[in-house]
């Protein structure tokens, strides 16, 4: 009865993808799937669809699965199935809000394509049915839209990347949230990172920010900020490392290769979402083994600069599911490790082991919006104690430097 229910007022919901098929040979199919990049897997029974009433409308309700696409619009596509073996599937289609609905089903163009991957099924062209923005509606917002390159180059050509084909891809919007966290591509030359933004959902006109980064090498890019213009350009380093002033890492400064530098250049606003006992962690499953690389000095030296424990690498380990026999092997070099000294002091903001003028720098930036302080540098730049992080905070540290009488870090000043 409540699928009967459903059914009933499936056409008023919204979140829903609809495809209208009727096509003969796609009815000799039992069901039909769908593939949404990043949300279903191939196999998936959630990702059957349902079918209309015995009509050729089929529909996939998203709100059912708990599927929310949030900012990201990915690519799906509709798969023809007999039992567990797929025999046909369309061609690849956006997912933006404006297509949920009946009346915009995916419908099927009458022509095909050549399967790359199994040429003994077929790939059938589709499309959005009555999709057409009329004077009526307000204008949907623009997405953008495959052309001949619709992506982002990192130019690999320098001796600390390790170039492998695992390089990770983040994207952030404007004000620092993350929007896409995956691997770019890597060419065969090892020198040369890709990453595809066809489907992912970024509207024209708008800036974000954009950070690559190799676990292996323990390395990553400084954000660097870009549009669609950027569309095509290759990101390039020109020897310069800082530190991220977020992610507490040594990053590499990446420019655009073609684009004006001072409009779309290296934007210290994100901290990537490795954390450093993820970075760890790789490092020695990469060097487990290699007597050169994993002294107990070096790994001290790593433990102390990173600012983790040996727990907490272990509890990555564990959680990567790392094979038992390399965990043993990590686990006894950490054995005869010591954990670093993680004792902090108030106004310490920059996390140096010392309270000097960068500290007072650091909270400037951080309420300027050019940085973003970590939860404990938020505790320990509440100077006055307040409990508000606020431009007070950091005239109270100049003072405190300053030896003023009576001014005492954690204490308002009278």
């Amino acid at each position: 009865m409540k699928e009967v229910e459903e059914e009933n007022g499936i056409t008023e919901k919204e979140n829903v993808i609809w495809f209208y098929n009727n096509n003969p040979k796609w009815r000799e199919y039992d069901n039909i799937a769908i593939y949404i990049d990043g949300y279903t897997s191939w196999g998936n029974k959630n990702a059957v669809m349902t079918r209309y009433k015995e009509t050729d409308y089929w529909y996939y309700d998203l709100n059912r699965y708990h599927i929310s696409f949030d900012n990201r619009y990915p690519k799906c596509c509709f798969i023809g199935l007999n039992g567990n073996v797929w025999y046909a599937l369309t061609s690849d289609l956006i997912c933006v809000p404006t297509v949920f609905g009946m009346e915009h089903a995916a419908e099927l163009t009458g022509e095909t394509e050549p399967n790359q991957a199994d040429s003994s099924k077929t790939v059938f062209t589709a499309k959005w049915k009555n999709y057409t923005p009329d004077n009526s509606k307000p204008e949907p917002p623009r997405y953008w839209v495959k052309r001949e390159d619709n992506g982002l180059y990192l130019d690999l050509d320098s001796v600390k990347w390790n170039a492998n084909d695992e390089i990770i891809f983040q994207i952030y919007s404007y004000d620092g949230s993350l929007i896409y966290d995956n691997y770019a591509e890597t060419d065969f030359d090892g020198d040369l990172a890709f990453a595809d933004l066809f489907g992912i959902g970024l509207k024209e006109g708008e800036n974000y920010t954009i950070v690559f980064i190799d676990t292996d090498a323990g390395c990553e890019t400084y954000p660097l900020l870009f549009n669609e213009v950027c569309l095509g350009d290759f990101a390039y380093g020109m020897g310069e490392d800082i530190e991220n002033p977020l992610s507490k890492n040594i990053a590499e400064v990446v420019y655009w290769v073609n684009e004006n530098t001072s409009e779309y250049g290296p934007y210290p606003t994100i901290k990537p979402i490795i954390s450093n006992a993820e970075i760890v962690a790789e490092y020695l499953i990469k060097y487990y083994n290699d007597s050169s690389m994993n002294s107990m000095d070096q790994i001290n030296a790593l433990l102390e600069e990173m600012r983790v424990t040996k727990d907490e690498v272990l509890e990555v380990l564990f959680a990567k599911k790392t094979d038992y026999n390399v965990f043993r092997s990590i686990e006894k070099i950490l054995a005869e490790c010591e954990n670093p000294s993680l004792e902090v002091m108030l106004g310490d903001t920059d996390l140096d082991g010392n309270i000097s003028i960068s500290d007072v720098t650091a909270i400037q930036r951080h309420l300027a919006e050019l940085a973003r302080f970590t939860d404990e540098q938020l505790v320990l730049a509440d100077t006055n104690g307040d409990g508000i992080i606020n431009i007070t905070d950091a005239t109270h540290l100049q003072k405190y430097l300053a030896e003023f009488d009576g001014i005492v870090l954690g204490k308002q000043s009278t």
